[in-house]
């Protein structure tokens, strides 16, 4: 599995835009609560940031004519966003509590890729986009 998705679109956003967008379109229940910030102290910029397993969170943040959708090291815990958060009637809590004993490495290639296939299908599906 690859640990990210890429969708292109017709127009440019910034990250506040699609953290709008995400606000009034993002089913919270059902994909989880997000935030706007920083996956780790040291990361560069800001990001959509959405709980994936233990170790990693999926980052979303617009590009030129795309949004990407990534796999990334939660070292920092993203406290506010963590695994507890996942709601246990969701797709996402199965295969996020699936990773409890396994490796950072598999975590992130397995499970944590798989969530973010699942986040980024939902995003094209919102947005109405292949």
């Amino acid at each position: 599995m690859k640990g990210r998705e890429v969708i292109k679109v017709d127009f440019n956003w910034t990250l506040d835009d699609l953290e709008k967008f995400m606000e009034e379109h993002w089913d919270k229940e059902e994909y989880c609560e997000f935030i706007k910030g920083r996956p780790q102290p040291g990361s560069i910029e800001e990001y959509i940031c959405l709980p994936a397993t233990p170790n990693c969170c999926v980052i979303a943040y617009p590009r030129k004519g795309k949004i990407i959708f990534s796999i990334a090291d939660n070292v920092a815990g993203l406290k506010r966003v963590a695994i507890s958060a996942i709601p246990t009637r969701s797709p996402i809590g199965g295969i996020a509590k699936s990773a409890l004993m396994i490796s950072r490495a598999k975590e992130m290639r397995g499970p944590g890729a798989e969530i973010t296939t699942m986040y980024a299908n939902y995003m094209r599906s919102l947005l109405g986009v292949k």
